[in-house]
């Protein structure tokens, strides 16, 4: 994860300061290298962050853009079909690219399919994201987002050793309850550890602590949507 921010913030920077088009061509070839790459792993996943350098400014345009998708993202008669049309595409990408897994560099048939796949996936949790009521919990959870994400693999791990269900719907059930568990658990330590991120790696700016009064409209904060 810091090596996928330092190499975001490096596009970015490129982007805003150079061109466009350097900022994104570093993004993309990173992550194509990091699609084709079959060597040994090398440290701090250099091969792989690209792929989360790429996903990371693809969500910065987002946010500058937000504004224009607002309605699209916030009117169920808009969103929810939008969803459906998303998760349809997620599962044929996700069934002819095969089986992945990122943190082993494992990235299915084809790379094209991995970030096609992950981009609408990551559009349909956007557009579901809405729906949730903005309870002080769902808040909370969405301003530790980065830092849930750094730790859960960790509460994955052990989880992954408990007993298994034997049915397919006691699994189903079994996966939802541990990625509740595992997210709550990991919030008391994010919330400890955020201030520490904030002032010496800089991951966001306090003012993102409370993403206003819809959790999935970042947009609605000037200060944010200033960046």
């Amino acid at each position: 994860l810091v090596t996928s921010l330092a190499g975001a913030w490096i596009a970015a920077s490129l982007s805003d300061r150079v061109s466009p088009l350097l900022g994104w061509g570093l993004a993309l070839a990173w992550a194509a290298v990091a699609t084709v790459h079959d060597g040994a792993r090398l440290p701090w996943d250099l091969d792989i962050a690209g792929i989360g350098v790429l996903m990371i400014l693809a969500g910065r345009v987002l946010r500058r853009h937000y504004p224009r998708l607002q309605l699209w993202i916030e009117k169920p008669g808009r969103a929810l079909p939008l969803a459906a049309l998303l998760l349809v595409l997620l599962a044929g990408l996700s069934a002819l690219n095969g089986p992945t897994n990122i943190n082993g560099a494992k990235f299915g048939a084809s790379g094209v399919l991995f970030v096609a796949a992950a981009l609408a996936g990551t559009g349909m949790v956007l557009l579901l994201a809405a729906r949730i009521p903005p309870t002080r919990l769902a808040r909370t959870i969405s301003a530790e987002t980065l830092t849930i994400f750094a730790l859960h693999i960790y509460l994955v791990h052990v989880a992954s050793k408990l007993p298994h269900p034997a049915s397919w719907a006691g699994q189903q059930l079994a996966m939802v309850v541990s990625a509740g568990a595992v997210v709550l658990l990991c919030l008391p330590i994010a919330r400890i550890l955020q201030p520490v991120l904030v002032r010496v790696v800089t991951l966001r700016s306090p003012v993102a602590r409370d993403p206003g009064p819809g959790v999935g409209a970042p947009a609605r904060h000037p200060a944010l949507a200033e960046r």
